[in-house]
């Protein structure tokens, strides 16, 4: 840039403005739409739109089986993240997610809690489990907050780079 008075040239090619969408505010469990069948709405979010996407191909499970997300296993990385919910401290709850890795022939999908102060910081995560690949079925486990700063959690599936093949992800819950 250059300031009033200044002498000189600018040139400015290849501009761009982003505005940010509003950030969801946190709910309480249960999580909106944690069986997709609205697709990736309601505050779920991905980090690659290109490896993960709704499907409506039937690979859920009940109570809405023709929707789930898909995840393509490739050489990057891919997060599949929910809405954050709020959690107290004090409180025990319940984290799940059904995994369909049937296709799935390398890399590993699990599931991961991400933690948030009241600033809505990013400040701990906690890894709950993973599905080998070939496997189908639920993970799950209890989730404590791993300290009092922690006031809300957002689930992440995940799915490692260096994956082959496709994962499905439904009924992804906290509770």
């Amino acid at each position: 840039y250059l300031t009033g008075g200044s002498a000189g040239d600018v040139y400015v090619d290849n501009t761009e403005i982003n505005v940010a969408a509003p950030i969801p505010v946190p709910t309480t469990p249960p999580l909106p739409n944690s069986d997709f069948s609205n697709g990736l709405n309601d505050g779920w979010v991905t980090s690659n739109t290109a490896q993960v996407t709704a499907d409506a191909t039937g690979k859920g499970v009940s109570p809405s089986a023709d929707s789930s997300i898909k995840m393509v296993g490739r050489a990057t990385a891919s997060h599949l993240f929910s809405p954050k919910a709020l959690v107290d401290a004090a409180n025990t709850y319940d984290v799940s997610t059904h995994i369909n890795a049937a296709n799935q022939t390398a890399g590993e999908v699990g599931l991961y809690v991400d933690e948030y102060d009241a600033g809505e910081n990013w400040i701990s995560g906690k890894w709950v489990s993973m599905l080998s690949p070939g496997g189908t079925g639920v993970i799950s486990s209890t989730y404590v907050p791993t300290s009092d700063l922690v006031v809300s959690v957002s689930l992440q599936v995940y799915l490692t780079g260096g994956s082959a093949g496709d994962v499905y992800v439904d009924n992804t819950e906290i509770n």
